[in-house]
């Protein structure tokens, strides 16, 4: 199978050379996970976006391990992050479906430990600032956390930032494990460009290097028309300027940071749990589909122990807590359907994704990707395969399927898998009210 050649020895050797001194052995980190909802990395200058969306991010990410080909392992927030703090995929940790016609939401099965339990074991202080209403409503996101700051939705960076610092500059000798959880990206992108003080975030002159952006909005299904948005290009120019709004808001938090010497003690993981349609494939959204604008993900590192590199062959959002574990040298467990991607590389393998919307459809919709090539299995038996090289939009499906071999292969094993769907809750109404104003 043809691959994309990486210079993995010179990159390991640096990283390792990097690690050496082994800072974290007497002094566990301080461990930030920032989690920009609905985030398509390309949307990212670090990930090769023409339009000046990210230039904080891009300067944060050029001092750290940037992971230019991260896949989130489902197309929607609750699973993601399911997978985020625990390490396995969907399937195995039971937050997999969304919903049925009632509104319920599956949940994390109890026996699977989440990160912020096996933290808090290891003696830290753990404090999560969350504005998703998703994840605010299911309670098994809360395990092992002290402190659960619940914000809405409308509060956006600005608030959580505030939260953030506040968070930072308690007197606590434990070590900090914080997750910050950001919502400006995400629909119905209205309230975002000015966010409410001066000075207002600036246009982004370049063009949007979109094919469909001169097509009519309207003549895509939409679930909230926004008005005075009347091309596609129109609602790309929007969403950008909402990662402009957040993007902005994450320098000044960075600044802030610098300032107290924070990024000497402490591994930074940024991250995005998915993206986001905009009529690439005939929908708006996420959720419905297994195509790259939802998968493709930003995730990027940064600690005293690691030098800055690029890695660009596929890893998931499953190899966050193995690969944090490394990192930090901690014991987290070694039971992760992920694996440490840092410092060495793992073995060839095949990456997946899930998608299986209601808790009464069994069979599911299976995404592989192996190398530059990623094949969709679909629940009834049939298979699409993409050479993303070539391909990156996914428009024409190949019809040799002999160097995806791998991905088949793997196939075969994976969907032996068990469906470990956990239990569900009923969200109350004033969730439901309010995940209906995001387009739920």
């Amino acid at each position: 199978m043809r691959r994309r050649l990486i210079h993995w020895t010179l990159l390991v050797c640096s990283l390792l050379s990097a690690c050496a001194k082994h800072e974290f052995r007497h002094h566990p980190p301080n461990i930030v996970l920032i989690v920009i909802d609905t985030l398509r990395a390309d949307h990212v200058g670090a990930y090769g976006y023409s339009r000046t969306t990210t230039p904080a991010l891009d300067r944060f990410a050029a001092k750290g391990v940037v992971f230019s080909q991260a896949i989130t392992p489902a197309p929607w927030t609750a699973p993601t992050l399911a997978s985020v703090m625990t390490g396995e995929y969907p399937s195995r940790h039971g937050l997999l479906a969304t919903r049925d016609t009632k509104l319920t939401v599956a949940t994390i099965r109890d026996d699977v430990p989440m990160l912020a339990e096996r933290l808090s074991a290891l003696g830290y202080r753990t404090v999560a600032i969350v504005n998703n209403d998703w994840i605010n409503a299911v309670g098994s996101f809360k395990r092992g956390f002290q402190t659960w700051h619940k914000l809405p939705a409308t509060q956006l960076a600005d608030s959580v930032n505030t939260f953030v610092r506040q968070e930072m500059s308690v007197d606590d000798p434990r070590p900090l494990f914080l997750w910050a959880h950001y919502f400006d990206v995400h629909a119905p992108y209205v309230g975002h460009p000015k966010r409410g003080k001066e000075p207002p975030i600036p246009d982004i002159p370049e063009p949007v290097p979109a094919p469909q952006a001169d097509q009519p909005a309207r003549r895509v299904p939409n679930p909230e028309y926004i008005a005075g948005l009347e091309t596609i290009g129109d609602y790309l120019r929007t969403y950008d300027r909402g990662v402009r709004s957040w993007d902005r808001s994450f320098g000044e938090l960075v600044e802030w940071l610098t300032a107290r010497n924070a990024f000497a003690n402490t591994i930074f993981i940024v991250i995005s749990d998915h993206g986001d349609a905009f009529a690439e494939h005939g929908r708006w959204s996420h959720g419905f589909a297994l195509y790259q604008e939802m998968l493709g993900v930003v995730w990027i590192m940064r600690s005293p122990t690691l030098r800055p590199a690029r890695i660009d062959t596929p890893v998931s959002l499953v190899d966050v807590l193995p690969t944090l574990a490394r990192v930090a040298e901690l014991d987290l467990g070694d039971d992760a359907d992920g694996v440490a991607v840092l410092p060495s590389p793992p073995s060839p393998r095949v990456v997946w994704s899930e998608r299986l919307i209601r808790h009464d459809e069994t069979p599911r919709e299976i995404a592989a990707r192996c190398g530059e090539y990623k094949v969709v299995f679909s629940p009834d038996g049939r298979s699409r395969t993409y050479d993303l090289q070539v391909d990156p939009l996914e428009r024409t499906p190949l019809t040799d399927t002999h160097d995806a071999a791998a991905c088949f292969d793997a196939w075969a094993q994976f969907r032996q898998r068990p469906l470990r769907i956990a239990s569900t809750v009923t969200l109350d109404a004033g969730t439901r009210e309010k995940l209906h104003a995001l387009g739920y």
